[in-house]
């Protein structure tokens, strides 16, 4: 989130505005300009006329599928899991710390504040839940793979994933420009 507003910022200070809750529906392109069709949240529609399209929409892009590019690559069988937790780290908080046996792999990652973490760790085929997890899910995944008693009082977020290696064959199409995981995965 600290890259995301340092990048909004600089986008406000060149006189850009960055708007939000916004679906691409077109995209077109013409005479040195692209043509986008957004639908806002209300519903509304609105024509945005720019020189450049840079997608950095994500894994699934709108701008990537508009300009009819591809997304080339594979996805790992494993199952990931991260979280932003604060919990009673036993370990010491100066250093990254990591876990790999035959139990599975976890990473834990101090952040800013006295009890922040982030916790990466690899899920079971039998203990994919249908939701995100939970506090006492993570910290029950620390204990089976880790073997350490690592109370966790709140889950800030959490998310399960999947390990792609997947990239666009080219990153431009005349006005438009692909970024970021509109271009590339490699988590």
């Amino acid at each position: 989130d600290k890259t995301e507003r340092i990048l909004i910022e600089a986008l406000e200070h060149a006189g850009a505005a960055v708007g939000r809750r916004a679906e691409l529906i077109d995209l077109t392109q013409a005479d040195g300009s692209a043509r986008a069709i957004l639908r806002r949240a209300d519903g509304s529609e609105e024509a945005v006329v720019a020189r450049w399209v840079v997608g950095a929409d994500g894994a699934g892009s709108a701008v990537r599928h508009a300009v009819g590019v591809p997304m080339e690559g594979s996805t790992y069988e494993q199952v990931f899991f991260l979280a932003d937790v604060d919990a009673d780290w036993p370990l010491g908080r100066g250093a990254l710390a990591v876990n790999l046996s035959e139990a599975g792999f976890q990473a834990f990652f101090p952040l800013r504040g006295d009890r922040r973490m982030r916790v990466i760790g690899s899920l079971p085929a039998d203990r994919l839940p249908a939701e995100d997890l939970s506090a006492e899910d993570v910290e029950r995944l620390v204990r089976a793979q880790t073997g350490l008693h690592v109370p966790i009082e709140r889950a800030h977020w959490t998310g399960i994933y999947r390990v792609h290696e997947r990239m666009a064959p080219r990153f431009r199409v005349g006005r438009v420009f692909l970024a970021g995981d509109a271009a590339h995965l490699h988590s």
